[in-house]
């Protein structure tokens, strides 16, 4: 039997990201994806009960851009 390999969550890992604050609308989280050019945007903490978050660009496409966009039919 063939072994599997280990794949650790570091080596398949976005590396370019950048740190924003969860306040900030979504034009300018736009506009720092176009400045930075990366791939992740990390929503930091307000407080120490607060949690990390993670923007994708799915989730503007998915949760704004796809509720603006009239539906044909």
């Amino acid at each position: 039997m063939s072994e599997r390999k280990l794949v650790r969550v570091k080596d398949v890992m976005v590396q370019d990201y950048a740190i924003v604050d969860g306040l900030m609308t979504v034009k300018e989280a736009i506009a720092i994806y176009k400045q930075r050019n990366v791939a992740a945007l990390l929503v930091d903490k307000r407080n120490d009960d607060d949690e990390y978050g993670i923007l994708l660009l799915s989730d503007i496409a998915k949760q704004v851009l796809a509720k603006t966009v009239p539906r044909s039919g």
